[in-house]
């Protein structure tokens, strides 16, 4: 899933889409080892080599990093494991008081792809 926020960034959302879809490949080492845990970051969540490692309300590990300056926002959080994800790229400063609002907005969009997965696959999370 790819939400895009502006007809600008198509170009930024294809690099990310495709450096999305590398972290799937269980053959690249690279992007293995990035995202193995490297340290505790408090319950519920763990750091990676670049990465935040959260862990959903019902249980799937996700792999998300975020991103901004004074005219953007950004993030990434994938599912490593069911090689889905989402990309929200916005106009919100990352300084501005509501900037924590897309990693809400995010984890949202992981746990409906979550309950839709199970829905269509009639399993529990592994």
């Amino acid at each position: 899933m790819v939400i895009l926020c502006h007809d600008f960034t198509v170009q930024g959302v294809e690099d990310l889409s495709n450096f999305a879809i590398q972290q799937f490949e269980p053959t690249n080492k690279t992007f293995v080892l990035t995202s193995q845990k490297t340290s505790d970051a408090g319950e519920n969540l763990d750091i990676g080599l670049g990465w935040l490692i959260p862990y959903s309300k019902s249980g799937a590990v996700w792999h998300g990093h975020m991103g901004g300056t004074g005219g953007y926002s950004s993030i990434m959080l994938l599912n490593i494991k069911r090689k889905n994800g989402i990309i929200i790229l916005s106009n919100v400063s990352a300084y501005h008081e509501y900037s924590h609002n897309l990693m809400e907005m995010a984890q949202g969009f992981m746990e409906m792809m979550e309950k839709d997965y199970e829905t269509k696959h009639q399993q529990t999370l592994p």
